[in-house]
Order: structure tokens, then sequence, then C-alpha cells
């Protein structure tokens, strides 16, 4: 029996041609070449970088005007080398940093526009805050969205404003994009996220990124109720988000 060929999908081929190139280049590629080299016609290869570069897989510099790969496969080929599951290998570090400080803390990634918990550990004071794996929050209105925020491109964020509603969801709730795109800046300087009862009313969140080589690859975060936060707790709080930060940091870089 003579074995038939499925024909190939046209935009699933002109999508792993584009990414196999970037992926060769030695360089940043320009568009004239891409469009040259893998003879897609300029309008289509248009809306094919945008689909990318929004998504991650492919990365726009405008500066020079010309293409790279993205982050978003450097993410996607380090879960397909890693045994465990991601939830598997930060658990113990929460579990650590719990015992440390006894607050409740999650890990974040970002799925959809908004930050989902894929791991987490509880504070055990008769008052505190608990949070259960695949609980999800909008970028703009706590903590661990706005440093995940705060790691998007130019054009990625443009895109986000332009395309995602804001609602309140307290009587804090920061909707304002010029006002948004100011916390963020503060978050690019100081390293911290932060947010005062902006998605649950009466809790403080404190956030920080975790960096795989200088890429975003998830956001830690420690959750207290306002009654409890004084001074001293706070300066804690952050002390202890830079050390676990950078032990997840280490940890997922091996």
């Amino acid at each position: 029996m003579k074995l038939v060929t499925p024909p190939a999908v046209k935009s699933a081929s002109r999508v792993l041609d584009l990414l196999e190139y970037l992926g060769e280049a030695e360089h940043p590629c320009s568009f004239m070449e891409l469009s040259r080299d893998l003879r897609i016609p300029k309008s289509s290869l248009f809306h094919l970088l945008g689909d990318l570069t929004r998504r991650g897989y492919v990365h726009h510099m405008p500066e020079i005007a010309r293409y790279r790969l993205g982050s978003e496969i450097v993410r996607l080929a380090r879960r397909s080398e890693r045994p465990q599951s991601l939830t598997d290998v930060v658990t113990p570090v929460l579990k650590r940093l719990n015992e440390r400080l006894n607050e409740t803390n999650a890990y974040y990634v970002v799925r959809n526009n908004q930050a989902e918990v894929i791991a987490t550990e509880s504070g055990k004071h008769p008052l505190t805050y608990q949070m259960r794996i695949g609980d999800r929050g909008p970028l703009y209105a706590f903590s661990a969205g706005k440093v995940a925020l705060s790691h998007f491109s130019g054009a990625a964020l443009d895109y986000y404003f332009a395309t995602v509603k804001r609602q309140r969801h307290t009587s804090r709730t920061i909707c304002d994009e010029a006002i948004i795109r100011r916390e963020l800046q503060r978050v690019r300087s100081t390293g911290f996220g932060y947010s005062h009862g902006e998605l649950i009313v009466g809790v403080v969140g404190t956030a920080r990124a975790v960096l795989v080589n200088n890429v975003l690859a998830g956001v830690l975060n420690i959750s207290v109720p306002d009654a409890r936060l004084d001074k001293a707790l706070k300066t804690r709080v952050k002390q202890e988000l830079v050390i676990t930060a950078q032990e997840l940091s280490t940890l997922l870089s091996e």
C-alpha cells in the first residue's frame, strides 16, 4: 500500500520556518531579510511577526528594526527538559521560606494576561491570608502582577493596556493606565511590587521577580494582613524576598 504524505499546513510551516531561521541566524534579522530568504509575502510576514512578538516567541528590537528569538522559546525548552514539574521544584523553597517567616507566600507564572499561583505555602497565624494553586489575579491589580507587567516589552505593554479591560475589585484598585505605568516604573527601579488592598481588602502584597538568564521565570509574593504588617515585618518580608528569589533563580538555572 502506498503511503500518502499529508499536505503541509502553510501557516504552521511558515511559523516553524521563521523560528528555525531566527534560531540559526548569527545576528538579529531585518524584516526584508526574513521576507526575502523565507519567501513569505510581506503582508503575511507582518501579521506573523506581530502575533509571535505579542506571545513572546519573537523579540522585536525597534531601535535597530530587527528581530530575534524571544524568551518564551527558552522557557518552553527548559520546561521540556526538566523532569519535575515547576511546582515540585519550587514548593520545597517556599516551605523553607514559610518556616523562616511564617507568612503566606506564593510563586506565580503569567498565563493569558493573568498571574496564576503554581505553588503556595500558608502562614499559621490566627489572622492570615491563604491562596490555592490555580488561583489567578489580573496583572494590574496586585503585587505579583505588577512585577510581571514591569518585565513586558514596550510593545507588549502597549498591547496589554489596549486590549485588557481593567475593573475595580476594591475601592483601592488602580485602573488608570498612567498611574499603573508610574507604578511599573517604580517596580523597575526598586525591584519590588506592592499592592495595598487593591485585589483583596485588608491584604498587603509584596513581590519580587525570579529571573533566569535575565528573563522572567516567575514572581515570588508574600501576602500579609494589613492589621499585622508593622515596619519590622515589612523589612523582613523584603529581605526574605531577595534571598528566596535569588535561591529560586539559581535553582531554576540548573
